[in-house]
């Protein structure tokens, strides 16, 4: 998390920080590479995204998301914090048409985009079934310290509805 975009943001970014973050440390904790889709905390993230900006994006969620992108993808390879894979779920909400292309931008530093990964989550990302395993994978997970309240406010009100 970023003092600076905290302080400059607020509770918007705080939220996308931890979400980002708590999702990451899921991951982390217990990949569950046998029972869920490659790139599932992209996905996930990619999901919030859409909520995050919901409908029509204003330009300081867009600010946001394009600070926040830029300085983990500035960073030297092996220095990835928590929550870096949120440049990949912008870049699939791009592709995915759910978040606005001005942000392609941001994105400007990738050398090879991961067009395979937004390929591959374009084939199962609406599958109701597959997102409520990952919902469920997450709500379950026994992190320490836990997710944060306002995740699992978010992953709660997904797990009642299908699909974003």
């Amino acid at each position: 998390m970023d003092r600076d975009l905290a302080a400059r943001y607020g509770v918007p970014y705080v939220h996308l920080a931890a979400f980002t973050i708590d999702v990451d440390r899921v991951r982390e904790a217990d990949p569950a590479e046998q029972t869920l889709p490659m790139g599932w905390e992209v996905a996930l993230t990619e999901r919030y995204l859409a909520r995050f900006i919901q409908g029509e994006p204003s330009d300081a969620r867009l600010e946001v998301l394009e600070e926040c992108c830029m300085g983990i993808l500035g960073l030297t390879r092996g220095d990835d914090p928590l929550g870096s894979q949120l440049p990949f779920a912008v870049f699939c909400g791009i592709s995915h048409g759910v978040l606005p292309a001005q942000l392609h931008g941001c994105l400007e530093r990738w050398k090879s985009p991961p067009v395979d990964l937004a390929a591959e989550l374009a084939s199962w990302r609406s599958e109701p079934a597959t997102q409520a395993r990952i919902i469920q994978h997450c709500m379950g997970s026994q992190l320490q310290p836990p997710l944060s309240p306002p995740t699992l406010a978010c992953l709660s009100g997904w797990s009642t509805v299908p699909k974003s």
